[in-house]
């Protein structure tokens, strides 16, 4: 589906790429000049004052064994280049937060959850687990309506039984090929 937003640059109706709907906002970039697009659905105006700089990107929560924090870190700067609002409780903890609870909030308001599934992460960390189900219960609850599961093995494991389902993404032996296809399952679930 195409879809056509005026771009004020141009000053005419344009196709748009890379399309973000988060209500009450419609976001894309023009085909043409790449300039960012927004358009607000309740008020019927582009709005172009507007910081969405944080609110329209997707947020993805990356679960993660600790013994594979350098994994979880190179997979979190590798969204931000994509322009994803990645959740990572090393960076968006702060001091004094309850954890479990920052993790629960943080799984509850995300639009994609991906646990970095290694053999760390499926045989020994409890936490992940935990994690990783509550997850799972949010993703059965909506079916997709606002989270949705994608599951990435940074090497050789076994898949959890909760997500044998679902296809997974390996991130060896070509990490850039791993990002690019999670980076394309995102796209096709956020419009």
């Amino acid at each position: 589906m195409t879809t056509y937003l005026f771009c004020n640059r141009c000053n005419s109706v344009r196709e748009v790429k890379d399309i973000l709907r988060n209500p009450p906002y419609i976001q894309g970039i023009c085909k043409k000049c790449k300039s960012k697009i927004l358009y607000n659905v309740t008020t019927s105006r582009f709005d172009s004052n507007i910081n969405t700089e944080n609110s329209t990107k997707a947020k993805v929560f990356i679960s993660y064994a600790r013994s594979d924090m350098e994994f979880a870190i190179k997979f979190c700067k590798d969204l931000i280049q994509l322009n994803y609002d990645p959740w990572m409780d090393k960076e968006k903890i702060l001091p004094g937060q309850i954890w479990a609870e920052e993790i629960e909030k943080a799984v509850k308001q995300c639009n994609f959850f991906i646990p970095l599934l290694s053999k760390n992460s499926t045989k020994k960390e409890r936490y992940v687990k935990t994690e990783l189900k509550q997850a799972i219960d949010i993703w059965k609850k909506t079916k997709l309506k606002n989270l949705f599961v994608i599951p990435v093995r940074i090497n050789e494991c076994e898949i959890p039984k909760d997500l044998k389902e679902i296809q997974y993404e390996d991130m060896f032996p070509d990490w850039k090929n791993g990002i690019n296809r999670v980076h394309t399952s995102i796209q096709q679930h956020i419009v």
